[in-house]
């Protein structure tokens, strides 16, 4: 798994028919996680400064982790149970919307300052200065790197450092669907 900087959830069906799910925080580095072929994974992806709101965790205690078996909340135990018996993506985005909805629209709203230096970030692709982001915003460097590290579970260094990374793997990967099969290899080639 390539980092993104936000929280996922990943329910696993093995082709043996046995279900986990399990949740991966914020990290800035990449993780194996053992799939077999036949087996089938749904995974929802949170934007960055949002998993630890819809979730109500902290994200900076969920940084680099992996927890498997999910055990709370509850509502992402049954929904990643759910999505296991999903077949196609039309049925896991039923389930997801139709599971999801509530616990969304109950979340607290997020950090303005974090929210706008995330969107920066991606919109730069990492490229932007923090301490540029921090001035556009009228607040201090320290300031930002707090809120922003509160929110995300990643420092804002870091989190550049990843959108920098997912911006150069697209010229490498031109605009073509791919397999993992063809994809893995262009990124253990791309990396440092």
């Amino acid at each position: 798994l390539v980092p993104d900087g936000g929280i996922t959830l990943f329910s696993h069906r093995s082709a043996r028919g046995d279900t986990r799910g399990s949740l991966v925080g914020p990290r800035a580095d990449d993780l194996a996680l053992a799939v077999m072929p036949g087996d089938r994974i749904w995974a929802i992806r949170f934007w960055p400064d949002s998993g630890g709101l819809v979730l109500g965790e902290d994200p900076e205690r969920l940084a680099g982790h992996f927890v498997q078996p999910l055990t709370h909340p509850q509502w992402a135990v049954l929904l990643l149970r759910a999505l296991a018996d999903c077949r196609d993506a039309a049925s896991a985005a039923e389930v997801a919307d139709r599971l999801l909805g509530d616990v969304i629209a109950s979340a607290s709203a997020p950090d303005a300052v974090a929210r706008q230096a995330v969107q920066a970030l991606i919109a730069t692709h990492g490229e932007i200065g923090i301490a540029e982001i921090a001035e556009g915003m009228g607040i201090s460097l320290r300031q930002l790197e707090r809120r922003f590290s509160a929110a995300v579970g990643l420092d804002p260094i870091q989190f550049g450092r990843i959108r920098k990374m997912k911006g150069n793997l697209g010229p490498l990967l031109g605009n073509t669907p791919r397999t993992w099969n063809e994809v893995l290899p262009i990124l253990l080639e791309a990396r440092p």
